[in-house]
């Protein structure tokens, strides 16, 4: 009847071996005239499919028919001129392609079983002209792959999809990847519908899959009997608003050309010149720059800014906003002095940029325009661009072309940080998953710093953060210890004036966790730099507090401090504890301690005797756990050792060996020939159990004062560990008692313990 039953397909190839035509009986058909690369078809499809179809060109519905009505009707295969019927089959989806499908049994699982039921069903068995058509020769498969892999799989009915799924895969692969077009599928051409289909047919025979999926598409689209149709490939998709989403040709659409190699080679420049958070990222800009070619960047609804020169189209999100940072550096000053839209022209804005053409000439007050001008080279180059680490195939690569394109080299941006995404449970925020955690909700439960401080300790800005109810709690609660840590720090009148190595421990502390985290803020390492802040400090106080039997007046000096490094990440907090304690004026307003300020603070002699100290506490612990004992004798090396265990580490650090070590001990007159070789072992034994930061401070240091540190904290040591100190003494010592031969074991860095039990 001269109407074109339109079938969609991935496989081309295999239009050769269609036995019949599905429909569903159940759906609405439409007759349609359609505009084709050959002028104006007559086409039968779905009406969802004739819906979609519209979007990508000009299609007029002629009427209705029902799917019922369809079947029985014989249609033409235009390649092999064989004449085939059209059977129904509920598994056809009107939604997907054109609501007509092609059966190829011998190659598709799904069309095998469908084709099977119904014979079995209505035909009593008998395949007659049904038969699948073998097509392609695959090693290991007989004639008829799609019914080898059915058998293998056990699959009885078209409503076991997922064995079906598995099979259709299954034999998808293999075919394409080593699939041959047999040598006999010219004997499948019955009549020639199209000219010169035999001596095509002839030509793909015994080529592989791939290359005959190619050639077949060509054939068909040369001579109008194909064409093309866009899918949605994991439909349905929807929109927000509960509407399916198709695919639309726009038509007139502008595109901007990324293609240009010219432009290419400048973006790659600038992205060799930029630092990236992370440095990982700079694969995929690269990877982004190469491939990216001509790119639609207008829209013809939603909201946004009008293409100037196009009215009607708007500029669409991705390709809008690359270089609105450079607005945000003179729009205050534009409102300031009331400049009127009219008068931001394209003069106005090559000389504020660009520094191009005539401030007299421009139509603004000159002088307005200088300052405009120098307000925008104060702020540019722009320093730092953050985006979320999805928009680097498109937004922020526009970013980097739009730059380079429009901008001198002086004013190329300088950073991009590709942030990681907030998860919730463990799955990204969406609104499909219903986990969206609203602002309004995080910051009247929990409070805006709260917010504020999970989010930014949570994980670094790369990478993705788990904000759920648990660490949103824990947050809350460190929030309040700090809280109440400070209020009783300055409830405390009976605070002494000392200064000792406690105190100096904890100010040289505080200086290098202050001092890490501006060198963290600088290179956007703020999870990094909010533990030293919020953190470390917190747990350094308290282990001074329970160093001390009297705080320090110097604590409350720290702890004003403390308050104005917290302050950028919890201002409320700090802005209300800073007015608790008795503080005038602002929070806002203080400035942080300068680097040079805190440089001078840090005592590395103080910090590596209270890394000994912790290490002795440590090491008492562990031996309280295999030997019985309430009392504790304590050898400590002298200061003199220390110099041999520095010398010893030096040796080894610059590629020597225990025998270097022993030539050493000898030549400095520390041991003869005889001892030298026990000691060296000893001491080598030593440097390889202490990590590199500590044995880096003993070189730097010198030496620690194990004799005085273990006096002065003798009861501390005794609270900790619970065992009682009787007595310290130096190895050195000749008048000392020997217990139990521990005397002559005590090494630098690691005293010699005799653990006994008082009667």
């Amino acid at each position: 009847d001269g109407l074109g039953y339109v079938v969609a397909t991935l496989r081309p190839e295999t239009v050769l071996g269609v036995t019949n035509i599905w429909v569903n009986p159940n759906t609405k058909y439409c007759v349609a005239r359609v505009e084709t690369s050959r002028g104006i078809d007559t086409w039968v499809l779905s009406c969802e499919a004739a819906k979609k179809l519209s979007f990508q060109r000009n299609v007029e519905i002629l009427r209705e028919v029902s799917g019922e009505d369809l079947i029985g009707k014989e249609v033409v295969n235009p390649v092999t001129g064989r004449v085939v019927r059209v059977i129904e089959a509920s598994f056809v989806d009107p939604r997907f392609g054109t609501g007509v499908v092609m059966s190829v049994p011998a190659h598709a699982p799904y069309d095998y079983v469908a084709l099977r039921d119904y014979i079995l069903s209505r035909k009593g068995g008998s395949w007659e002209s049904l038969e699948p058509i073998p097509l392609i020769k695959v090693e290991g498969y007989s004639d008829v792959p799609a019914r080898d892999v059915v058998e293998k799989l056990g699959i009885r009915s078209q409503d076991e999809h997922t064995l079906l799924d598995s099979a259709t895969k299954e034999v998808y692969r293999v075919e394409l990847e080593s699939g041959v077009m047999r040598s006999d599928v010219v004997n499948l051409v019955e009549k020639e519908v199209v000219e010169g289909a035999r001596s095509f047919v002839e030509e793909i025979s015994g080529i592989p899959v791939k290359e005959a999926r190619e050639k077949i598409k060509n054939f068909l689209m040369i001579r109008g009997f194909g064409d093309t149709i866009y899918e949605i490939m994991n439909a349905p998709v929807y929109c927000r608003c509960g509407t399916e989403i198709v695919v639309k040709i726009v038509k007139d659409q502008w595109f901007i050309n990324y293609g240009n190699p010219e432009w290419k080679k400048l973006a790659l420049e600038a992205l060799s010149r930029m630092r990236l958070v992370p440095e990982e990222a700079r694969t995929q800009f690269v990877y982004t720059i190469n491939w990216l070619r001509e790119k639609a960047c207008t829209r013809s609804r939603g909201l946004g800014t009008e293409l100037p020169w196009a009215p009607g189209w708007i500029i669409e999100s991705l390709s809008d906003s690359t270089i609105y940072m450079a607005f945000y550096t003179v729009i205050h000053k534009i409102r300031e002095y009331k400049i009127p839209p009219e008068k931001l022209t394209y003069e106005f804005w090559d000389y504020v940029m660009l520094g191009l053409g005539d401030p007299s000439k421009v139509g603004v007050d000159q002088g307005i325009l200088e300052e405009l001008r120098k307000e925008f080279l104060y702020w540019y180059p722009l320093d730092s661009r953050h985006s979320g680490k999805d928009l680097i195939p498109n937004h922020l690569t526009f970013f980097i072309f739009n730059h380079v394109a429009i901008f001198p080299e002086s004013l190329w941006p300088k950073q991009i940080v590709a942030n990681g995404w907030v998860l919730v449970q463990g799955e990204k925020m969406a609104k499909s998953k219903g986990n969206i955690l609203p602002l309004h909700w995080l910051v009247s439960t929990y409070s805006p710093d709260v917010v504020r401080l999970a989010i930014a300790s949570g994980a670094e800005v790369e990478s993705d953060l788990n904000l759920d109810v648990d660490v949103l709690d824990s947050t809350r609660a460190k929030l309040k210890a700090i809280h109440d840590l400070v209020t009783s720090i300055f409830r405390e009148s009976d605070l002494s004036q000392v200064v000792d190595l406690p105190e100096k421990w904890l100010l040289s502390r505080f200086a290098r966790n202050v001092l890490g985290a501006y060198d963290d803020l600088s290179g956007v390492r703020v999870r990094a730099a909010c533990l030293k802040i919020f953190y470390n400090i917190h747990q350094d106080i308290l282990k001074y507090l329970e160093m001390v039997e009297k705080p320090s007046k110097v604590l409350r000096d720290l702890v004003i401090m403390w308050l104005k490094a917290m302050h950028p990440v919890t201002p409320f907090i700090t802005e209300e504890l800073w007015h608790e304690i008795g503080m005038n004026g602002l929070l806002a307003t203080e400035e942080l301690p300068s680097r040079d300020e805190l440089r001078k603070m840090i005592d590395e002699s103080v910090e590596l005797s209270y890394l000994f100290l912790e290490r002795f506490i440590d090491d008492l612990r562990n031996l309280t756990k295999v030997v019985r004992g309430n009392e504790a004798v304590i050898y400590v090396s002298s200061e003199a050792d220390y110099k041999h265990l520095v010398e010893s580490i030096r040796i080894l650090r610059e590629g020597g060996r225990i025998s270097d070590v022993i030539r050493y001990l000898v030549a400095s007159g520390f041991a003869d020939q005889k001892q030298a070789p026990k000691i060296a072992k000893t001491l080598v034994d030593l440097i390889m159990s202490l990590p590199p930061e500590l044995l880096e401070a003993i070189v730097k240091v010198g030496s620690v004062s194990e004799y005085e540190i273990l006096l002065r904290f003798r009861k501390f040591v005794e609270d900790e560990t619970g065992i009682k100190i009787k007595e310290v003494y130096r190895s050195s010592d000749v008048s000392a008692p020997d217990y139990g031969g521990k005397k002559k074991t005590a090494l630098p860095f690691r005293p010699s313990i005799m653990l006994m039990s008082s009667s």
